[in-house]
């Protein structure tokens, strides 16, 4: 049992080996973690509220997303913890996102009923997936990564066509 973040935790995530993993905290870090060792290997410090969540790019692994409810989306370098960019956009917490299978993409999905899809490349805001008539609380991409699903409170799933949104 580790104990390193001061507040609750709200997620954990492994890499595609199992030998890290992730965790985000209300403390507003994201801890990378050695599976084996138990050691803890970085901080991830920025955010200016809870990170809620979280997900490596897997299968490479080499980048930690986090999503946090200063309604900002970070990408992290997982060896260094660099921040390569902060994605800006959302007008409410962002409370899931996921990367797709190509690991070109990540994807938020908010509070504020929206969800986003950004170009990990070049740190742009690609398309807003707008339709929703409540807050977006899951979402998930297909394995070719053309298509991705939300999950709504307005109990409707969103399928979406990833190329022209």
């Amino acid at each position: 049992v580790l104990r390193a973040h001061i507040l609750p935790l709200t997620n954990v995530a492994f890499n595609k080996s199992g030998s890290r993993f992730i965790t985000g905290s209300y403390d507003r870090t994201c801890k990378v973690w050695d599976t084996a060792s138990g050691e803890e290997l970085r901080t991830l410090e920025g955010h200016g509220n809870v990170v809620y969540a979280i997900a490596f790019n897997n299968p490479y692994g080499d980048k930690i997303a986090t999503g946090s409810f200063d309604k900002t989306c970070k990408l992290w370098s997982t060896e260094t913890g660099k921040c390569y960019y902060t994605f800006r956009g959302h007008s409410a917490e962002i409370v899931c996102l996921s990367f797709n299978l190509q690991s070109t993409l990540v994807a938020t999905g908010s509070m504020d009923t929206t969800a986003k899809l950004w170009d990990i490349e070049k740190g742009d805001e690609i398309v807003t997936l707008s339709g929703h008539s409540a807050e977006i609380i899951a979402l998930s991409f297909n394995t070719t990564g053309d298509r991705i699903i939300t999950a709504s409170f307005d109990h409707t799933v969103g399928v979406w066509d990833v190329g022209t949104g």
